[in-house]
């Protein structure tokens, strides 16, 4: 497949999340805010109502990095700014075992350098399922960036590499492994190489840098010995 072709794969499948999202974040909102008008008139009850309130606050920030991590936003074909990066990340981990650190986000990268950096984040996230530190390092050009996870048992699914490498071919994937292909198309598209590696036990890093050549490497166990 072109990467035109993989560009208007990607479109596609932007616009259909947007979609989605824009049909289901308005009444979860919706729901939201009576729950609030509800506990301001009946404080006595309040209680009864605050697992609610949070499974819909919690909806409504996951829908809210879907829809920048995946979907078709209003710079589309244009810029992203970090620091909304950072605050779609920050609330869709807020329920989490996470948190992550960002170097700097006072910079607007291209879009799908920013979607490519939300969804590796994402991935860092499920390398430390007990939880942990994930640091995101940027720099002032959309040339590079790094993501460390750092977490007690950190791990590196061996079926990683196969995933994000599945490119269009993703119709054989199960529903919960689609985002790491889509993570693989992404990084073709804006021209990125990204190596995942565990140099230490309890840490894993990513790296993604411009390349003529993209590609995505995996190393899934740690060895004492250098990678090559």
């Amino acid at each position: 497949m072109s990467p035109s072709s993989y560009t208007q794969l990607l479109n596609f499948s932007s616009l259909m999340t947007s979609f989605v999202c824009h049909e289901v974040i308005s009444p979860v909102g919706t729901i939201l805010n009576w729950l609030e008008i509800i506990e301001e008139e009946c404080n006595s009850n309040r209680q009864n109502y605050n697992p609610i309130k949070e499974s819909a606050m919690q909806a409504t920030a996951k829908l809210k990095f879907v829809r920048l991590a995946f979907g078709m936003n209003s710079a589309s074909g244009g810029e992203l700014s970090l620091k909304d990066a950072e605050i779609a990340i920050d609330e869709f981990l807020r329920w989490e075992k996470s948190k992550v650190i960002w170097s700097s986000t006072n910079y607007v990268w291209p879009r799908t350098i920013v979607k490519l950096l939300l969804n590796l984040i994402f991935i860092a996230n499920s390398t430390i399922p007990r939880g942990g530190v994930i640091q995101v390092h940027t720099g002032g050009t959309p040339t590079g960036f790094s993501i460390t996870s750092v977490g007690k048992r950190a791990q590196i699914d061996e079926e990683l590499h196969k995933h994000l490498n599945a490119g269009s071919g993703a119709s054989h994937l199960e529903a919960r492994f689609v985002q790491r292909a889509y993570t693989g198309l992404l990084a073709k598209v804006a021209s990125m190489s990204v190596r995942i590696n565990k140099p230490q036990p309890d840490k894993v890093e990513i790296t993604a840098n411009s390349s003529s050549k993209p590609s995505i490497t995996v190393h899934s166990s740690y060895s004492d010995q250098p990678l090559p």
